[in-house]
């Protein structure tokens, strides 16, 4: 039986940057205020359910990361 437990993630970029935000376009695409709040929803329990995480969270920054791209490194451990 494996007993291994998962002690460690690891945030990365999959391009040039890390992370820059939300995608404007998408969201001027989109101008309504329940649009916005969605987003916004759902950045926030992305944040949420990293701090409630157990393990080590970190992130792997290399080249930008702004905005709420910033945030999530922030709220990394």
């Amino acid at each position: 039986q494996d007993r291994r437990e998962l002690r460690v993630v690891v945030l990365a970029g999959a391009g040039r940057g890390f992370c820059s935000g939300h995608d404007l376009k998408e969201m001027r695409a989109d101008p309504r205020p329940e649009a916005y709040r969605e987003v916004f929803a759902t950045c926030t329990r992305l944040m949420q359910a990293i701090n409630e995480m157990p393990q080590v969270v970190i992130a792997q920054v290399h080249g930008i990361a702004t905005a709420a791209g910033c945030q999530l490194v922030a709220t990394c451990d």
